[in-house]
């Protein structure tokens, strides 16, 4: 596995890389076929970066770092920067300043450079948007995407009709793959000069928010799929152009989606959004993406933030304003995180405190109340197996913990931890991830409850409601809940019905066994 010689010799897959100088052809280099000399001694080959014929070497499938690649580098300029720079020197050069001007009543107002009413924070109100990089805004950032594409194709270099045949020659699938004529996304005619019609913002945009909407990704989503998109660019050095950047941004999309969210969408799903592409297209797609990345997925978190308040000033050159909205109380308490109190474990929580904590994250992960039982015998398991006791300080993770596990375990379309992060904002997915994994292995991964034992909580819960008040609701008995009951009973009535048949036959085999041994004993003696 970790020999590196060989007699067979392989240019690595990295001269796709961003190293690679332009107009370089990606060329495979044929092994030498004669081993001797012309005195016929055998010649020592050279070692090669391959550990079998035609098979690189896992080293040289890493890529390298490099300092002109800004999908890896945090200090590289981006290159939707580097495209729409005049753009925005062009756009600073036409804002106005910020003018105030005097209303008939008299009162002053500042209009800003878009000619808009300008907000200004005091005391009593302060004005702020509700973007940050951890939880950006999805229409703003969308649109700030799609503007970058926009760039990326308007600004587009000349095109290499030489790279582009000998890159046609070596591989013909890979420019074939994103072409629009030959794979068509939908059933409406693509016309013959497609190549040489830019599209507009609003096309570009329309596109990438249909499919953020109709498979429900995230913002940071969206920041993901502009940094694939440019290593796309680096690395296999194809232009996006109007006949290529729809399927290359689907492909993009595809990957950032399944790489960044939790919960990923599926192909399958992609092809329900787009109703006239099929599951193999799609699998292609994504195949072809991957290894023109080298499948270098990597999204450094410097990056991630380095191409956020990028898109953020791009968006700002070009009016695409991140709404700002008053601070609210809500939003105050959200961002004023209340410090744990020294003596925390001291203080022992009152009932309503633990009911609104678990009613809480019932109602928004939307959980039945079987799971409730669940989750109590988890919690009385944990105490038993990891002889820890519950007090004030813990209450709370361990009650969490056993929801996730008991959500997991009974409901048949659990709910994802990073939808338990969206419930409970200050918690990262890796908290929640190492929560998890320390409550299964306290108990011993036994996830198991009978039916018998569910049954005698129920009615355990049921004796203590009932002995400090908490009613159970009596309803009078309709019609409607009478045939429930009574097709109910029906279903019980034959399971009894069929149990006593099948333990007829099984007693009435085991007398015939009883009764051939004692023949046999009879027979011998």
């Amino acid at each position: 596995m970790g020999n590196k010689g060989s007699c067979c010799v392989y240019s690595s897959p990295k001269s796709r890389g961003g190293s690679k100088k332009r107009g370089e052809a990606y060329v495979y280099v044929q092994p030498d076929s004669p081993g001797f000399d012309d005195a016929g001694h055998h010649l020592t080959q050279p070692q090669s970066s391959v550990s079998l014929s035609g098979v690189p070497h896992i080293s040289e499938r890493e890529p390298e770092d490099s300092d002109h690649d800004p999908s890896s580098h945090p200090a590289a300029q981006p290159i939707f920067s580097a495209r729409s720079e005049g753009e925005i020197q062009r756009n600073n050069k036409l804002r106005r300043r910020s003018q105030m001007i005097f209303t008939s009543a008299g009162h002053k107002h500042h209009i800003d450079e878009y000619g808009q009413l300008r907000k200004f924070s005091s005391c009593s109100t302060i004005y702020m948007d509700d973007s940050t990089v951890s939880q950006p805004n999805l229409k703003t950032t969308i649109k700030a995407v799609a503007l970058a594409i926009f760039f990326h194709i308007r600004n587009r270099g000349p095109p290499d009709e030489e790279r582009e045949k000998t890159l046609a020659a070596l591989e013909p699938n890979l420019l074939r793959i994103f072409d629009e004529k030959a794979h068509p996304l939908s059933k409406d005619p693509v016309p013959d000069d497609y190549q040489k019609r830019d599209p507009e913002h609003k096309i570009i945009y329309r596109f990438v928010r249909n499919l953020f909407n109709a498979a429900q990704l995230t913002a940071e989503c969206a920041i993901v799929t502009l940094v694939y998109l440019e290593r796309l660019l680096t690395y296999s050095e194809i232009d996006i152009n109007p006949g290529n950047w729809k399927r290359m941004v689907l492909g993009a999309i595809i990957l950032a989606s399944k790489v960044w969210d939790d919960q990923a969408v599926w192909n399958v799903d992609f092809c329900q959004i787009l109703k006239d592409i099929q599951v193999d297209d799609m699998n292609e797609l994504e195949r072809q993406v991957l290894e023109l990345l080298q499948f270098n997925i990597n999204v450094p978190s410097s990056v991630y933030a380095k191409y956020y308040f990028d898109l953020r000033a791009l968006a700002d050159a070009h009016e695409i304003v991140y709404p700002p909205e008053p601070l609210d109380k809500e939003r105050a308490l959200k961002l004023e995180k209340d410090p744990v109190p020294d003596d925390y474990q001291k203080r022992d929580p009152e009932h309503k405190i633990i009911y609104r904590f678990v009613r809480n994250l019932f109602n928004a992960a939307q959980l039945t109340a079987e799971c409730a039982i669940v989750t109590l015998v988890y919690l009385e398991r944990l105490l038993t197996y990891s002889e820890i006791d519950i007090n004030p300080g813990n209450w709370k993770r361990m009650v969490l913990g056993a929801i996730i596990l008991a959500s997991k375990v009974w409901d048949d379309q659990a709910v994802w931890n990073v939808d338990f992060c969206q419930i409970l904002k200050d918690i990262q997915v890796d908290d929640m991830n190492e929560l998890e994994r320390q409550v299964l292995e306290l108990l011993q991964f036994n996830i198991n409850v009978p039916s018998s034992v569910y049954a005698k909580y129920y009615f355990d819960l049921r004796a203590l409601a009932d002995a400090h008040e908490i009613v159970y609701p009596p309803e009078p008995l309709d019609k409607e809940r009478a045939l429930k009951l009574e097709a109910l009973s029906y279903v019980c009535e034959d399971k009894l019905l069929l149990w006593h048949r099948k333990n007829r036959r099984r007693i009435a085999s085991l007398d015939g066994q009883m009764l051939a041994r004692h023949r046999a004993r009879a027979v011998l003696s």
